[in-house]
């Protein structure tokens, strides 16, 4: 994969405050070849909010419009033409694996399964994890035995998000 694109593409989506901390956003390369540009199906950007310990997951730069509740701590947001915009967790280190309190620090992975439609958040490393059904249709969580998120999937993405391209 060129890192001329990669570069460009890390540049486009820096992190809005000083503590958020950000790895390389990964590709999976048998979906992205060097000449496909599906940039635009990642994140824009993400903020945690010290003041009311929440972590926004921004798919694209649109205002928000409505919200939905998809469990007790993930609020789902969509943009004026009902496609998926955004995300909230709140309490992060409460509910994502792997964030610790004192300092929240973690990395973002998304992944796009173009042959299934599935856009994909990992939080965590590879663990034994339990698939479940929110209350917002096509978003599925993983979490770990101790409950604790460790993905978000989002079914036909191609379809139900404002950052995918037809």
């Amino acid at each position: 994969m060129s890192t001329g694109l990669i570069k460009n593409f890390l540049k486009k989506i820096k992190p809005n405050k000083r503590h958020d901390k950000q790895k390389t956003l990964i590709k999976n390369d048998e979906y992205y070849s060097d000449a496909c540009t599906h940039k635009d199906r990642f994140i824009a950007n993400f903020t945690y909010y010290d003041d009311s310990n929440a972590l926004v997951i921004n798919f694209t730069e649109e205002p928000r419009e409505l919200c939905e509740d998809a469990t007790k701590y993930l609020l789902v947001y969509y943009n004026n033409t009902d496609k998926i915009k955004s995300i909230r967790i709140d309490d992060p280190p409460k509910f994502i694996r792997g964030i610790a309190s004192e300092k929240p620090s973690f990395a973002l992975n998304p992944t796009y399964d173009e042959k299934r439609d599935v856009f994909k958040i990992n939080f965590a490393d590879s663990v034994s994890t339990t698939f479940q059904e929110t209350n917002v249709e096509d978003v599925e969580i993983e979490i770990d035995e101790e409950g604790k998120l460790v993905t978000i999937l989002f079914r036909n993405a191609s379809t139900k998000m404002a950052n995918m391209l037809k």
